[in-house]
C-alpha cells in the first residue's frame, strides 16, 4: 500500500499542478488581461453608483471622468439620457451592448474559450479531491493522526473557485447603499457592465487557487508520509527529480531548457548551471545523476573527423552512457541533429531527430515522450 499511496498523491499533485497551469498559458492568460484592462480603463467613465440604473451611468463617449464630471448617486441624474443622445456628460447605457463594447475592445475575446478551460479546470479540482480523500481516509484508518487529520479537513472545505457574486457580495460586503432616487431605490444592488466583466476574470482565474491548493495539500502528505512512515513509492523519486540536459557547444539547448522551464514547469539541470569549484567531473556528474529523474542528451554536429563525417563531441556521447545505465534507455533520449552520426550505442534505441539548430521543430514529440513517463 505504501508505493501506491505516495503514488497516487504524486500524480493528484502534477495533475492539479498541469490544471492551473494551462490559466496561465496561452490564449486564456492574454485573453484574461486583456479584458481586465479594457473594464478598468472604463470603469475610469463610470458614475460609480451601483443602485439600479446608476451602475449603467457612464461619461458620455465612455471618456474618463474628468475634475467637474460628478454624479449624485443621492438624487440621481436629471441630465442623464438615454445611450446615443446628447443632454450632458452622463449617459445611460445598454447593460450588454456595454459588455460587447468591452469585449470588442479587448479584441473579440470569445468568453466560451475561457468558460470551457475554467470548467475543465473544476473538474480536475473535483475529480482529484474525490481521490484524496478516499486516500486520506484510508491512511487514518491505519493509524490515527492529528496532523493528517488537518489536511484532512483543509481538503474538505477547498472552494474549487468563486462564483462573480460571491466576489461581489464579499466586496461590497458591510457597506450601506441609499438614494432619494425612487428609481434606483426600487431597482436595487446591481454589478456595474465593467465591475462585471472584472468579477468575470477573477472567477475564472480563482480556479487556479482551488487546484494550487489541493496540490498545496497533497504534496504536504507526500513529504510528511516519508518523513514520519519512511514511506517509498514506486514513481516519487522520478517524478520529483530534474530532467538532465546535456550537450555540446550548440545554443540549440537552451532553446529546450526555456521549454521546459517555462511552458511545461519543469526542473532541470546541466552540468554547467551550478558552480562547479572544487568539484571533479566525476562528482558533479554523480550528483547530476542521482538528482535526475530523466536526460535529454543533445547530439549536435560538432567534431568533424578524417572521413567528413560529423560527431556530437565526446562528452556528450560519455554523458549518453551515463544516464542510460542509470536511468534506462526509455527516460534517457538522444536529440540527433539531422547531420550528426549516431554510434552503436543509440541505433534503434530512443532517439528524436531534429532539423539543424531547431529543436523547438520537436517540442510536441518531446511533450509526449515526458507525458508518457508520468512527468505531465
Amino acid at each position: 500500500m505504501d508505493d501506491d499511496v505516495l503514488d497516487d498523491l504524486v500524480r493528484i499533485v502534477r495533475r492539479c499542478e498541469r490544471a492551473a497551469n494551462t490559466l496561465d498559458a496561452e490564449p486564456i492568460a492574454s485573453a484574461c488581461a486583456r479584458l481586465r484592462k479594457e473594464a478598468e480603463d472604463i470603469a475610469k467613465a463610470s458614475s460609480g453608483g451601483l443602485l439600479g440604473y446608476h451602475s449603467t451611468v457612464y461619461t458620455e463617449g465612455l471618456r474618463p471622468r474628468g475634475p467637474g464630471d460628478y454624479f449624485d448617486t443621492e438624487w440621481g441624474g436629471e441630465r442623464v439620457s438615454s445611450a446615443g443622445t446628447r443632454g450632458g456628460p452622463w449617459v445611460i447605457y445598454d447593460y450588454e451592448a456595454l459588455m460587447t463594447e468591452i469585449r470588442e475592445r479587448a479584441g473579440g475575446v470569445d468568453v466560451k474559450v475561457l468558460d470551457d478551460a475554467a470548467e475543465t479546470v473544476r473538474e480536475i479540482f473535483g475529480d482529484c479531491r474525490d481521490e484524496l480523500l478516499p486516500t486520506i481516509d484510508a491512511l487514518l484508518a491505519i493509524k490515527d493522526d492529528d496532523a493528517i487529520k488537518k489536511v484532512r479537513a483543509e481538503v474538505a472545505s477547498l472552494k474549487p473557485y468563486y462564483t462573480e457574486r460571491e466576489l461581489f457580495e464579499a466586496m461590497i460586503a458591510g457597506k450601506e447603499f441609499g438614494t432619494r432616487d425612487r428609481r434606483a431605490a426600487a431597482e436595487g444592488i446591481r454589478t456595474p457592465p465593467h465591475l462585471k466583466v472584472i468579477l468575470y476574470v477573477a472567477s475564472i482565474l480563482s480556479c487556479q487557487n482551488g487546484v494550487r491548493e489541493l496540490a498545496k495539500q497533497a504534496q504536504y502528505l507526500v513529504r510528511y508520509l516519508q518523513k514520519t512512515r519512511k514511506m517509498k513509492g514506486k514513481t516519487v523519486a522520478k517524478v520529483d527529480g530534474k530532467i538532465f540536459i546535456g550537450h555540446g557547444r550548440s545554443r540549440v539547448w537552451k532553446d529546450l531548457k526555456d521549454f521546459l522551464q517555462d511552458r511545461l514547469k519543469l526542473q532541470w539541470d546541466e552540468f554547467n548551471r551550478d558552480p562547479t569549484a572544487g568539484l571533479s567531473t566525476k562528482e558533479r556528474l554523480e550528483g547530476m545523476l542521482d538528482e535526475a529523474c530523466f536526460a535529454f542528451i543533445i547530439m549536435t554536429a560538432e567534431d568533424e573527423r578524417a572521413d567528413q563525417t560529423k560527431h556530437a563531441r565526446a562528452n556528450v556521447i560519455h554523458e549518453v552512457g551515463l544516464f542510460q545505465g542509470r536511468l534506462g534507455f526509455k527516460r534517457a533520449i538522444v536529440l540527433l541533429e539531422q547531420g550528426c552520426e549516431e554510434f552503436s550505442n543509440i541505433v534503434g534505441l530512443g532517439q528524436i531527430r531534429f532539423p539543424p539548430g531547431d529543436v523547438a521543430s520537436k517540442f510536441e514529440d518531446i511533450r509526449l515522450v515526458l507525458e508518457r513517463e508520468g512527468l505531465l
